[in-house]
């Protein structure tokens, strides 16, 4: 009886300390976004980990550090009469918050997704990822195609949604496939050992050719895996695939 009423506030205490995390980075986000549109440079450098970077997806650096990341500010400030960011959808996984933005200036609107990572309650990492011209009307057709291929376990339709040339990485750009040939061997296996595959679709946000999906895939009874997929659609296939897990 006192072990399961130590685990209970043992869990309470857990969860407690996570939602106040969460609180705390879901904070520094609005004070950012409000710095931003504000222009107050001194308070958006403070919101900031000392070492954090700012990227262009996957890793093309924009700034590192302190006095990069001021400058960096500094000039989209003094460049633009008018700055606005406003938040049409967001996803959590993991500690990541993945927010697509609409960035407003004098002159242009900018959609553009935005993964942060946190730490000690600052910014460590700022990933961009802008919306790209697309020629496919509806990008969710060929990734809801390859979900269905998937949960049958039909390797030939699962692969046939894919370009000859995927590449599928690990956020944000460690290469762990990139062919067909791969591809194939990868899940053909997968399917084949497990009966009880089965992936659904919690949450998901679209941007131009980008269809990001918060996923939870049952492999065998009992056990689930957690991810989030980044899927990159090219001339109505799947060109690429970056998992955050």
């Amino acid at each position: 009886m006192k072990n399961s009423i130590y685990l209970l506030l043992l869990l309470i205490t857990v969860c407690n300390k996570l939602t106040a995390q969460k609180e705390m980075i879901l904070a520094t986000l609005e004070e950012k976004h409000t710095a931003f549109m504000t222009k107050e440079l001194t308070i958006m450098n403070n919101l900031f980990h000392e070492k954090a970077t700012i990227s262009m997806f996957p890793r093309k650096k924009i700034a590192k550090g302190t006095q990069e990341i001021s400058d960096y500010y500094q000039n989209i400030f003094s460049e633009n009469e008018t700055l606005n960011i406003k938040l049409l959808d967001r996803m959590i996984f993991n500690g990541v918050i993945i927010d697509k933005e609409l960035l407003k200036t004098a002159s242009e609107n900018t959609e553009r997704i935005v993964f942060y990572k946190f730490k000690k309650g600052k910014i460590k990492s700022m990933t961009i990822l802008l919306g790209k011209d697309t020629k496919n009307s509806n990008p969710t057709v060929i990734v809801d195609k390859q979900l269905a291929a998937y949960n049958s376990r039909n390797i030939n339709a699962f692969i046939n949604t894919y370009t000859k040339d995927i590449q599928v990485y690990d956020f944000p750009d460690r290469l762990k496939m990139s062919s067909k040939n791969e591809l194939t061997l990868t899940y053909d296996t997968l399917f084949k050992n497990t009966p009880s595959l089965h992936c659904s679709i919690k949450k998901r946000i679209v941007m131009g050719a980008i269809v990001i999906d918060r996923e939870i895939v049952q492999v065998n009874a009992g056990r689930t895996i957690n991810a989030v997929a980044i899927y990159e659609i090219k001339n109505g296939q799947i060109n690429s695939v970056t998992f955050i897990d």
